[in-house]
């Protein structure tokens, strides 16, 4: 064995390259298996229900009956989307499976939420913002609190984050 700072052998050198290559591989292949049990879906409704299609299969993995879906939000993290039920005026979250985990009225977080036209997810904190025809709100990600809420001067015709 070589003492500090002396050179070490070549055959030293070259177990070390060997062991450096399968730690580098493994951590590949780990990354490789975990980018690919995170398959990507899409979320769409069909009048009388909403359903899941898994993109790597093209297969709805997942659906819900829910009549009249107005709007739909997917969050792309977990695969859970938010739909505004127009007639009635709720906002249902449903995960990645299609349970409902969700049912919000929205008059009751605002007296002001009446008229919703837009919905639209944060990708970076996963909040909802959500506009009438001249208001936007700010909730917060469970749709629990009004984080914050303002009127606008014209129409929203569009929402973007």
């Amino acid at each position: 064995m070589a003492e500090r700072g002396q050179p070490r052998s070549r055959e030293a050198r070259s177990v070390g390259r060997g062991i450096f290559a399968a730690v580098v591989s493994a951590a590949l292949l780990l990354s490789f298996s975990v980018q690919s049990a995170s398959a990507s879906c899409i979320w769409f409704s069909d009048g009388g229900s909403i359903k899941q299609v898994n993109t790597d299969s093209n297969s709805v993995t997942a659906s819900a009956r829910l009549h009249d879906a107005r709007r739909l939000m997917m969050n792309a993290s977990d695969c859970s989307v938010w739909a505004l039920h127009r007639n009635e005026k709720r906002l249902i979250k449903f995960d990645a499976s299609a349970q409902e985990v969700r049912n919000v009225r929205l008059r009751e977080l605002d007296r002001r939420l009446h008229e919703v036209e837009r919905i639209r997810l944060d990708p970076y904190d996963d909040t909802l913002w959500v506009a009438g025809e001249r208001r936007l709100f700010h909730l917060d990600a469970e749709a629990i609190e009004v984080l914050g809420s303002f009127r606008v001067p014209g129409e929203i015709r569009r929402l973007r984050v």
